[in-house]
Order: C-alpha cells, then structure tokens, then sequence
C-alpha cells in the first residue's frame, strides 16, 4: 500500500467496506459508519460536513454537559 491507496480511502468507500449497523443508532438517518478493507480505517457515508456532524453529535448525542448524556 502506498500513499495514493491510503489517499483514495479517505475519499472513497470501497466496494467491500464493513458497515458497522451498532452504530446507527448514534448517526443521523441514512448515515453509515464503514471499516475499509484494505487500511482499517473507520469512515462515514460522509452525508454531513465535518462541523455538521460536531453540531449533530453536540445538540443529540450529547446535549448537555452532564456525566448522564
């Protein structure tokens, strides 16, 4: 593996990427949380930016700063 294969998984989900189903109920509706085969590496179906997902995971998952949510 060199650098442009690790490249193209961080843009690409590969054909045979793993989806980890456990974590849906985590993620926004039609979101997916994939292991690519080749690196292991962990990506999303990338339906949100970046900072949308920091807002989701902010305002639902963890909506307050108790040791509850």
């Amino acid at each position: 593996m060199n650098i442009l294969d690790l490249q193209r998984e961080f843009r690409v989900i590969s054909p045979g990427a793993v989806q980890l189903d456990f974590l849906e109920k985590y993620l926004r509706p039609g979101d997916s949380i994939f292991v690519q085969p080749i690196s292991g590496f962990v990506t999303s179906s990338r339906e949100l930016s970046a900072e949308d997902v920091a807002k989701y995971w902010s305002e639902v998952i963890f909506p307050d700063l108790s040791q509850e949510s």
